[in-house]
C-alpha cells in the first residue's frame, strides 16, 4: 500500500472521528497546528515552551464528532474523545492535527499523551512516544502529535484520547468470568463451603438502545440462604425473569453491600480500569484479603452505566445529550433507565440488608412491589407519596433514634441554605476548576420515582444501613492524580469515618492523592461551568441526601499522570520470601498513568474496606507511622479541624452519638442550644465496671487521689446519677471550639488532640496553660477528657499500668511544677483527722444539695477553663490550712 492509499476509519465500537483530510505537501512547512511564525503571532500560546519541531512525512487534519452528532438531540459542545484507526503508512512518520477538540491545554500541560496500539505487533495500549504540541487560535484548540508506523505491511494502528475500554470489550470480559464461574449456577449446601466464591451476572435492565446493563453479584457462600433475591420493581427491572424465573441471584443474610458503578460518562475510560482492578482483586481465590472481603460483604457491581454513549464514542453524555450523573434526584426510567436501576438497587439494599431491621421498628413493605405480591405487577406510584406524607416518626422511632437529633426530618432547602451560610464546615481539599459557582436551587419533589425518595429512608441509622460503601468511578481532565470527592457530613463522627476511608486508600496505593480529595459543602452544591447542572444530582450527593449513607464517593482518576507518590509501608504478617504483598519500590517522580496504575487504585479501594473494619490480616496501618487505626482516626480528626481553621458546632439535625460496639459515646440530655462536637465521641471505652459501683454515692474519707478529694469536698451525701454527672462535666467542657493550630496550645495523647481555646462564650477569655494527660496520676490513656472528668465526679479510683500512659504530649513546665506542688500538698494533709474538713462537711450536709455539686458553683465553674480546676483545689487546701 503506497502513501496515497492511507485510510483513516472509526466505524467500530467506541470509535469517534467525523472526517479527515490530507494536508498537501506544499503547505506542510506551515502545519495546521500553528507552528509557523505568522500563526503564532495571532494565537494564544498554551504550551509555555514549544518543543523542537519533529520532521514528518505525511500530515492529516482530523475532526472529532461531537456528542449526539447525527441524533435528534443534535450535537453538543463535548468534543474531547477521539478514537480512530489507520491502515497504511508503514514505516512513515505521520502527523495528525486534531482540529476541534475542547480546550484541554491544562491537561496537556500535565504531560498528557494520547495512546496507540498496533495490530499485530504491538497489541497492548501504550502512550505515544513523541510529546504532542497544542495551541489555541481564535478561541479554537488544536492538538498535534507525530507517530512512526510499524514496518509490517498487514498492521493497523489505532489512536485514542485515552486507553479505551469499549462496550464489546466489557461484554467479552464478563463472558470469560461467566465461564470461569459456571459452577455457581448449580450451587447447593452439598457442593460448597463457606469459602466458595459466589459469582452471578444478571441483566439489570436494557439501555435506550437495547444494550445490556449488567449487575454482578460476588460474595462467599457463608450466610447464603439458597433463596433467590426478590425481583423488586418488576415493572422495569430484571426483564429476563419474565421468561426465566430463576435468573435472580441468591440472597445473603447478615452481610452489608458494597456497590460500585462505572462509565456514567462514556469517555472517562480510566474508571473502567479501576473497576477491572477491583473486580480482579475480590475474585482472587488464594489471597486471604480477598477471602475476608467476600465473607464480610456482598458486592454489587455495575461495569457500564452508559453503554450507549460508550458505543457511540461520546465523551460525556448519552444519545440524547443528557449528563446522566446529574439526574439521580429524579431519574425517569423511560429516559434514564440505568440511573433509575442503580438508585433502586441502592434503596432496596439500604433497606433489606440493614443490620438492625428486626429492632428498629421501621417498615418498608409498601416501598417496592415485589414479584411475589398478590396484586398485579403495575405499581401505583401515586400512593407512595401519600404513604410518606402520613408517616408518624414518633410512633416507630427506636430509643437511640429518638435521642439522636441527626434523624429529625428537616427540609432539604433549609439544609442547603444552612450549609452555604457556614461553608467552612468540614471543608477539605481544593475545588474542581471546571466548576465556577454554587447552586441554591430548592430540591423539587420527584414526580417520576417518588418511592425512591421516601422520607423514611433517612430514618435508618447510617451505621445500620445495608449499604456499606458506594463508589462511582470517573476520569478527570483538570487535576493530576487519583482522588476522591466525598460529602461534607455535619456530624463530625461520621465525617471522620468518611475521610478515613480516603486516607486508608492512600496507605495502600502509591498513586492515590489524599490531599487532592475534596469533602467540602461547596463541591456538593456547585454547578458545572459548561452545562449549568448542579452536583446535587450526582450519585454521590443524591444518595447521601436520600439515604444518609456515610461512605458515598466519586473516585476521579486523571487521564494524564499523578501529582505525587505515596510511600507505602510493609504489610503485616507477610512472608518476605513470597513478596506478593511487599510494598512497591518508591519513586519520587509520578508516572504517566498506565492501565496497571488505575488497576492498583481499584485494588486499594477493596483493601481500604478491610482496614477500616480492622479485618485485614496483612494491614499496612500497623507498620505505618501511625501504628494503629485509632491513631489514624485521631489524625483525621486533627486534619479536619486544622483544614476548617476552627471547630464546628453541631446543628440540631446532626448531634447524634455513635452507637458502634467498638466505640463508647457519652450520652447527653437533648437541649435546644447547639453544642460543639466533643472530643470523646470516638474514644474507646475504658475498663468495664458494674452499675452498682458506677452509681455508688457513699464514700470513705481519707482517699489520697484527686478524685476522692473532690468527692469529699463537694459531693458528700449527694445523690448522684450518671447522666447528671455527664451533664455537669459537659457544661464545663462542651463550650470550646478549636482554633487554628498556630494559635492554640496543644496537648496530645494517644486518643485525641486537645485544644483549649475558649471561643464561643461571652465570658472574658482567660489565657490557658497546657493540660496534658499527665495531670492525673496514672490516668487511663484511652479515656478522653470528658471520660476522665466523669470518672472523677463519680469517684472512680481505677488505675492502669504505666505502659498504658500516653507516649507523647506537649507539656508546660510551669504548669507541671504547680501540679507537682499540689500533689505534694495533698499527700501532707491528713484528711481523716481534719477538723476543718469535718466542719465543712457537716455544714454542706445541712444546706440544700444540688444533684451535682462542684468545688464552686456550676455557673462559676462553667465560666472557667478546665485547666484551672487544679488551681481551685490548691486554693481550697490553703483555706483549710488557715482554718
Amino acid at each position: 500500500m503506497d502513501d496515497s492509499q492511507i485510510v483513516l476509519f472509526a466505524d467500530f465500537d467506541s470509535g469517534n472521528m467525523a472526517r479527515y483530510e490530507r494536508v498537501p505537501k506544499t503547505s506542510q512547512s506551515q502545519p495546521a497546528g500553528g507552528q509557523s511564525s505568522n500563526l503564532v503571532e495571532n494565537s494564544e500560546q498554551i504550551s509555555p515552551v514549544q518543543p523542537i519541531q519533529q520532521k514528518f512525512d505525511i500530515e492529516f487534519n482530523v475532526w472529532t464528532r461531537p456528542d449526539c452528532d447525527g441524533t435528534p438531540a443534535g450535537p453538543n459542545p463535548n468534543r474531547t474523545w477521539f478514537y480512530f484507526g489507520v491502515r497504511g503508512g508503514h514505516g512513515k512518520f505521520i502527523k495528525f492535527n486534531l482540529m476541534n477538540l475542547n480546550r484541554q491545554g491544562r491537561l496537556f500541560e500535565m504531560g498528557m499523551l494520547p495512546v496507540f496500539r498496533t495490530v499485530p505487533g504491538h497489541e497492548k495500549w501504550s502512550r505515544i512516544y513523541i510529546k504532542p504540541t497544542w495551541q489555541t487560535i481564535d478561541n479554537q484548540f488544536y492538538m498535534s502529535f507525530i507517530h512512526r508506523f510499524s514496518d509490517r505491511k498487514d498492521s493497523i494502528t489505532y489512536f485514542a484520547f485515552c486507553f479505551p475500554h469499549s462496550y464489546e470489550e466489557c461484554q467479552a470480559m464478563l463472558h470469560e468470568y461467566d465461564k470461569q464461574f459456571e459452577y455457581c449456577k448449580n450451587l447447593n449446601a452439598d457442593n460448597c463451603n463457606d469459602e466458595t466464591i459466589y459469582y452471578h451476572r444478571e441483566l439489570l435492565c436494557y439501555s435506550l438502545d437495547k444494550r445490556r446493563i449488567d449487575l454482578i453479584t460476588i460474595s462467599a457462600c457463608n450466610d447464603l440462604t439458597y433463596e433467590t433475591e426478590a425481583r423488586f420493581d418488576p415493572e422495569y427491572l430484571f426483564p429476563k425473569c419474565e421468561t426465566e424465573p430463576n435468573q435472580r441471584c441468591l440472597k445473603f443474610d447478615n452481610k452489608r453491600v458494597y456497590v460500585m458503578s462505572s462509565r456514567v460518562h462514556p469517555g472517562e475510560s480510566p474508571g473502567s480500569f479501576v473497576f477491572n482492578g477491583f473486580l480482579d482483586f475480590i475474585l482472587r481465590k488464594d489471597d486471604p484479603r480477598s477471602k475476608i472481603l467476600r465473607k464480610n460483604f456482598v458486592f454489587k457491581l455495575i461495569p457500564m452505566l452508559n453503554p450507549d454513549g460508550v458505543s457511540r464514542g461520546h465523551y460525556r453524555t448519552d444519545q440524547w445529550g443528557v449528563n446522566l450523573n446529574r439526574v439521580y434526584q429524579d431519574p425517569d426510567f423511560e429516559k434514564h433507565p440505568s440511573i433509575y436501576a442503580v438508585k433502586s438497587l441502592l434503596v432496596y439494599h439500604h433497606i433489606h440488608n440493614r443490620t438492625s431491621k428486626e429492632h428498629d421498628g421501621l417498615s418498608f413493605n409498601d416501598l417496592f412491589k415485589l414479584d411475589y405480591d398478590s396484586e398485579k405487577t403495575v405499581p401505583q406510584r401515586q400512593k407512595f407519596a401519600s404513604s410518606s406524607a402520613s408517616f408518624d416518626s414518633e410512633k416507630i422511632l427506636p430509643t437511640n433514634f429518638s435521642r439522636s437529633r441527626s434523624f429529625v426530618l428537616t427540609s432539604e432547602n433549609e439544609m442547603a441554605s444552612k450549609k452555604l451560610k457556614h461553608s467552612k464546615s468540614l471543608e477539605i481539599g481544593n475545588e474542581n476548576s471546571d466548576e465556577e459557582y454554587t447552586s441554591t436551587d430548592e430540591l423539587r419533589p420527584n414526580p417520576k420515582a417518588q418511592h425512591l425518595n421516601d422520607a423514611r429512608l433517612k430514618l435508618i441509622n447510617p451505621l445500620w444501613s445495608g449499604i456499606a460503601f458506594y463508589v462511582d468511578l470517573h476520569g478527570h481532565a483538570a487535576k493530576r492524580g487519583c482522588f476522591i470527592y466525598g460529602n461534607s457530613i455535619e456530624n463530625e463522627l461520621y465525617q471522620i469515618e468518611n475521610v478515613l476511608f480516603a486516607k486508608l486508600i492512600s496507605m495502600n496505593s502509591q498513586h492515590f492523592d489524599f490531599e487532592g480529595s475534596n469533602f467540602s459543602v461547596k463541591n456538593m452544591l456547585m454547578k458545572d461551568k459548561r452545562e449549568g447542572l448542579s452536583k446535587e444530582g450526582s450519585g454521590r450527593v443524591a444518595m447521601y441526601k436520600i439515604l444518609g449513607i456515610i461512605h458515598s464517593y466519586t473516585l476521579e482518576c486523571s487521564y494524564a499522570s499523578g501529582r505525587c507518590m505515596n510511600t507505602i509501608p510493609a504489610a503485616a504478617n507477610c512472608n518476605p520470601r513470597l513478596g506478593a504483598i511487599s510494598p512497591p519500590l518508591h519513586t519520587d517522580l509520578p508516572p504517566k498513568f498506565q492501565i496497571e496504575h488505575y488497576a492498583d487504585v481499584g485494588k486499594a479501594l477493596a483493601i481500604a474496606a478491610l482496614d477500616i473494619s480492622e479485618t485485614n490480616p496483612h494491614t499496612r496501618v500497623n507498620n505505618s507511622s501511625f501504628g494503629n487505626l485509632e491513631s489514624v482516626r485521631n489524625w483525621i480528626k486533627f486534619y479536619i479541624r486544622s483544614k476548617n481553621g476552627g471547630g464546628i458546632a453541631s446543628t440540631n439535625t446532626n448531634q447524634s452519638n455513635l452507637t458502634n460496639s467498638k466505640k463508647s459515646a457519652v450520652r447527653t440530655k437533648t437541649t435546644s442550644v447547639a453544642k460543639p462536637v466533643r472530643l470523646t465521641q470516638l474514644s474507646k471505652p475504658g475498663p468495664s465496671k458494674s452499675k452498682s459501683h458506677m452509681f455508688s454515692t457513699d464514700a470513705e474519707a481519707g482517699s489520697e487521689d484527686k478524685a476522692k478529694m473532690k468527692r469529699i469536698l463537694s459531693m458528700k451525701n449527694a445523690s448522684l446519677n450518671y447522666s447528671d454527672a455527664v451533664e455537669s462535666v459537659d457544661s464545663r467542657l462542651g463550650h470550646r471550639k478549636l482554633m487554628p493550630i498556630n494559635k492554640a496550645n496543644v496537648g496530645v495523647n494517644n486518643n485525641s488532640v486537645l485544644l483549649f481555646n475558649k471561643t464561643n462564650t461571652t465570658d472574658t477569655v482567660v489565657k490557658k496553660k497546657f493540660f496534658s494527660a499527665g495531670d492525673f496520676r496514672k490516668a487511663d490513656s484511652r479515656q478522653s477528657l470528658i471520660g476522665r472528668e466523669v470518672k472523677s465526679e463519680l469517684g472512680s479510683n481505677n488505675e492502669e499500668d504505666e505502659s498504658e500512659r500516653p507516649k507523647f504530649y506537649v507539656q508546660n513546665e510551669e504548669f507541671s511544677k504547680e501540679k507537682d506542688d499540689l500533689i505534694e500538698k495533698l499527700e501532707k494533709i491528713d484528711f481523716e483527722n481534719s477538723e476543718a474538713l469535718k466542719v465543712e462537711s457537716a455544714e454542706r450536709a445541712l444546706s440544700p444539695i444540688e444533684p451535682i455539686a462542684s468545688v464552686k458553683t456550676l455557673k462559676a465553674v462553667k465560666s472557667q477553663p478546665i485547666n484551672l480546676l487544679l488551681s481551685d483545689f490548691n486554693k481550697k487546701i490553703v483555706r483549710l490550712k488557715r482554718k
